[in-house]
């Protein structure tokens, strides 16, 4: 009875790291694909539309490598520590973008 205790417990930890994996591919990967369709547009301010464009198309690469890095790591708070760096570093590119377009 035990051995079928501990199975389960370790079953369910696994399943458990590949539903936080699962979930920082998907919503993380989506707002790291966004931000850099938003660090391609404002790159190029001369040619809004096809910065946007262009940014668009990028955008799937970058999901999709970004899908791949987070399912090749070994340790899952590595995944997570590379899905908040990512966010912080394209969100202050961000902005450091709109305030040097603005000027």
């Amino acid at each position: 009875m035990k051995s079928h205790i501990i199975k389960s417990n370790v079953q369910q930890h696994y399943r458990f790291i590949v539903l936080i994996r699962v979930l920082l591919a998907a919503f993380g990967g989506f707002c790291v694909a966004n931000l850099s369709v938003a660090v391609v547009g404002l790159l190029f301010p001369d040619n809004l539309a096809v910065a946007t464009y262009a940014g668009f198309l990028l955008s799937f690469i970058v999901w999709l490598v970004f899908i791949l890095a987070i399912f090749s790591i070994k340790k899952t708070l590595n995944t997570v520590w590379l899905c908040s760096g990512a966010l912080l570093s394209l969100g202050c590119l961000v902005s450091v973008l709109k305030i040097w377009g603005s000027t």
